[in-house]
């Protein structure tokens, strides 16, 4: 998801919302992009963003990461 502040440049800063037993956490992956390079309903940066697979890649990354603490907590 899209932070809600903007960024001097434009852009707004690319965040996880993690949630585990009603506790919300979020986690700033250290990206950013300007609004329009967002997809709402994929929740992935659009193509248009010469970084996309880069991101989508780091976003992917950090959401295995969260499912396996899950998974190990869990146990």
């Amino acid at each position: 998801m899209l932070h809600g502040h903007v960024l001097k440049d434009g852009t707004r800063k690319i965040i996880l919302r993690i949630t585990q037993a009603r506790q919300h956490k979020y986690v700033d992956i250290g990206y950013s992009i300007k609004e329009e390079d967002w997809n709402k309903e994929k929740k992935e940066v659009r193509r248009t963003n010469r970084l996309s697979n880069e991101i989508n890649m780091v976003m992917d990354r950090h959401l295995i990461e969260a499912k396996q603490t899950y998974l190990i907590n869990k146990s």
